[in-house]
């Protein structure tokens, strides 16, 4: 019994030992991982980094539509350049094309209205007219003729009062007539009636804006480029229904990719050490050995929330960041807008980051 009280111990502490020696050299060894890639070099003593996104000069153009509508055709294609006011695409335009065919007719209606106003006194109206006042005259004259010739007989019982006066008034009445003759004949050689051209004028007015509506409502549904550049997404297409409520992506999206620039985030915290005259550069992602010099262009005034993150286990997400543009000198192949850079800006004060 003392014997086995004595043996287990021993045993047990030669199985601990043997297992202290044996398990290390039979355990297998994994291999050190080599990144795929060299982590990014910062080259300055001092230094501000941050991440940075590759952008055309002119900002991302989204296009929308100003108006809902079916998309009946599509002129672009993605990495097509375009200039200022090519069309993009096409909305739906049968509706406004006939409206607009109804407005021009009303215009060329007023238009011939007033070139009928300004042809009067047309001569086929003035001659019935003057034949008139000869008329009258003549009839007048032949009134006064007889007038005097009864007027000459002075027996009553040849010629009485009664008919006297009966001839005095004809007179009258012829007199009366050749002056409504007359003044027909003046009223239509003095042609159109001013009152009459203005309300013309007016309608033709009225008739012509409703036509620059119309055309102008015609145009924004050719939806055109509104500055030069090319079409780094496309994402319409024909027999699609366009709405301007819709959110997002863009419908299309335009940038000037002539030259390119990078919008760089620094933190808030490192924002004061950077200054406009601090030498700069940045390295792909990818491909840390392509250094892109960078040329200052300004500052973002409005400090905004970080949007840009590098999955870095050691950065701030709860932060806001300065935005800093930079111009990228020289040509640089195979550079997209959109992609990330690593940017490292010179540092006036403050240690490395």
């Amino acid at each position: 019994m003392k014997l086995i009280r004595v043996l287990i111990p021993i045993v047990a502490v030669a199985g601990l030992i043997f297992a202290l020696v044996r398990v290390p050299s039979t355990s297998a060894k994994l291999p050190v991982p080599v990144p795929i890639e060299s982590p990014p070099v910062n080259g300055f003593s001092r230094a501000v980094s941050g991440t940075g996104l590759v952008e055309p000069s002119s900002e991302n153009i989204s296009i929308g539509t100003p108006v809902s509508g079916l998309v009946t055709a599509v002129f672009v294609k993605v990495g097509q350049a375009v200039r200022a006011g090519d069309p993009l695409f096409q909305l739906d335009d049968r509706g406004i094309r006939a409206e607009v065919s109804v407005r021009r007719a009303a215009v060329e209606n007023v238009r011939q209205k007033q070139a009928r106003l300004a042809s009067f006194p047309r001569a086929e109206e003035v001659e019935p007219i003057v034949a008139q006042v000869r008329e009258a005259e003549a009839n007048l004259a032949e009134q006064r003729a007889q007038l005097a010739r009864r007027e000459a007989v002075k027996d009553p019982r040849v010629v009485t009062e009664d008919e006297l006066e009966r001839r005095r008034f004809a007179v009258r009445a012829a007199e009366a007539r050749l002056e409504t003759a007359q003044a027909q004949l003046k009223l239509i050689r003095s042609g159109s009636w001013v009152a009459d051209k203005q309300v013309l004028a007016t309608d033709l007015s009225l008739a012509e804006a409703e036509l620059s509506k119309s055309e102008a409502e015609l145009a924004r549904l050719t939806v055109r480029a509104p500055s030069a550049g090319q079409c780094l997404q496309v994402k319409v297409r024909a027999g699609e229904y366009a709405d301007p409520a819709r959110s997002g992506d863009a419908l299309i999206l335009l940038g000037a990719t002539n030259e390119l620039h990078i919008r760089a985030e620094i933190d808030e915290y490192d924002a004061p050490k950077v200054r406009e005259q601090a030498a700069a550069y940045a390295l792909l992602r990818g491909d840390s050995s392509r250094k892109l010099a960078l040329r200052f262009l300004r500052f973002e005034p409005y400090v905004v929330a970080k949007r840009s993150l590098s999955n870095n286990a050691a950065e701030r997400v709860d932060t806001r960041v300065l935005q800093v543009i930079y111009r990228i000198d020289g040509k640089v192949d195979r550079l997209f807008p959109g992609q990330q850079v690593d940017v490292f800006i010179e540092s006036v004060a403050g240690g490395s980051r």
